[in-house]
């Protein structure tokens, strides 16, 4: 398992960096859901003073059908694969003074399991997931994951949906 953090408004470089406990842990997969539920985190963060941790899950690459240049390693293809998520979070992040105290983390795992972990070891006061469609019958915005993240912590979950009106006044 890969598992970086950073603070979000620090150079391309990694640094040993220990998030603040408690706050808010937001899941990011890129989706215009996440986006939002970056959004959200920030609207919740303004009015609490809660500071803001970004969780990035990426699952594992199936070796067997993966066949890398004779030069990279399997290593060096989920570094990459890091560095990559890690750059579309700190778009999504964006540069506002308010946000200058958030952190970050791409990690290779399952989504539920490794979001539930991280908002449990920084004894966060909620975490906040975008929702989608594809959710039960009677949950149309709650994922999978999210009901997975929510069977597995103790820590609140706010589900928040896409909203592309709110998505063009950011």
């Amino acid at each position: 398992m890969t598992t970086m953090t950073a603070a979000a408004t620090c150079d391309p470089r990694w640094h040993s960096y220990a998030p603040e406990t408690g706050g808010i842990v937001v899941g990011f997969d890129g989706s215009p859901a996440s986006h939002s539920a970056i959004q959200s985190a920030a609207e919740i963060a303004a009015l609490s003073g809660w500071t803001v941790h970004v969780v990035s899950v990426l699952p594992p690459s199936s070796t067997y059908e993966f066949k890398p240049a004779l030069d990279e390693s399997p290593s060096e293809i989920e570094d990459l694969r890091v560095q990559i998520r890690d750059a579309a979070v700190r778009d999504a992040i964006g540069n506002k003074d308010d946000r200058s105290r958030w952190t970050r983390q791409v990690i290779i795992g399952n989504a539920a399991n490794e979001i539930a972990r991280v908002a449990e070891e920084l004894g966060a006061h909620l975490i906040v997931l975008g929702g989608s469609q594809r959710g039960a019958v009677n949950h149309p915005m709650v994922s999978g994951t999210t009901m997975q993240v929510m069977r597995r912590s103790s820590v609140p979950v706010r589900c928040v949906s896409y909203d592309p009106l709110h998505a063009l006044q950011s």
